[in-house]
């Protein structure tokens, strides 16, 4: 009897001992799985850390290229905006010069009509005596004053105007170039009056600058637009 209880205490222990074996063994390869768990993580962190930065450098290089993208097309459409409106402004200034071309078409047109009407109503009308040959002549000059006057009207409304007129006149004996485009230099820059200015500096009937010659009187003003006919041509004024 004492025999059967001793063997089966030491099997009773060694039951014990052998379960609290598997329990270390068991608390061990936790402790290890853990310990490999966390260098799993580590490692993983350590691996994506560059390529998450790489990814990142991307997608801002795209946005950054997306914006210049942008801004360089916005400057091309601004830029071809500018150039259509220098086109359609190009358009509006040939206008009025082929207006004032037309107007001194209709204008010596009647003039001539004018004079052929007074020809004729001279040679079928007797010349009966001196009181007669005075009206004749005295209508002949009222007749060209009135076909000289300005007819050249600016898109705006504007005109050269009485002293304008006399003006484009001197200039145009003085430069060769038609009277009529004189007018409308002058009717687009100062409306035919001798005293406007500008806040840039212009002034006069021709609008020049203070450098180009005096503009205290119509004269004077004259002569400063023939010093820069001369030298720079209708360009000046942007024909």
């Amino acid at each position: 009897m004492i025999g059967n209880r001793s063997s089966r205490e030491v099997y009773i222990l060694f039951i014990m001992y052998s379960r609290i074996t598997k329990a270390k063994h068991r608390k061990i390869r936790n402790i290890i799985v853990s310990i490999l768990g966390v260098i799993f993580v580590a490692a993983m962190i350590v691996v994506l850390i560059p390529k998450i930065e790489a990814f990142a450098e991307t997608i801002t290089t795209r946005s950054e290229a997306g914006a210049a993208k942008s801004v360089s097309t916005s400057s091309s459409e601004s830029s071809d905006m500018s150039s259509t409106n220098i086109s359609s402004t190009e358009a509006e200034s040939e206008e009025p010069s082929s207006s004032v071309e037309e107007s001194e078409e209709v204008e010596s047109s009647s003039v001539e009509e004018t004079s052929e009407s007074e020809v004729a109503s001279s040679e079928s009308a007797p010349v009966t005596d001196a009181t007669t040959v005075v009206a004749t002549s005295s209508t002949v000059p009222s007749s060209t004053t009135q076909s000289s006057a300005s007819t050249v009207v600016a898109a705006n409304g504007n005109t050269a105007g009485a002293i304008g007129s006399a003006a484009a006149a001197q200039m145009a004996a003085a430069t060769g170039v038609p009277q009529s485009t004189w007018e409308a230099i002058i009717a687009r820059e100062s409306n035919g009056d001798p005293n406007v200015a500008n806040p840039s500096g212009a002034s006069g009937l021709f609008q020049t600058m203070p450098g180009w010659g005096s503009t205290a009187t119509v004269q004077d003003q004259i002569t400063t637009a023939i010093n820069v006919y001369n030298s720079q041509g209708l360009s000046a004024w942007g024909y």
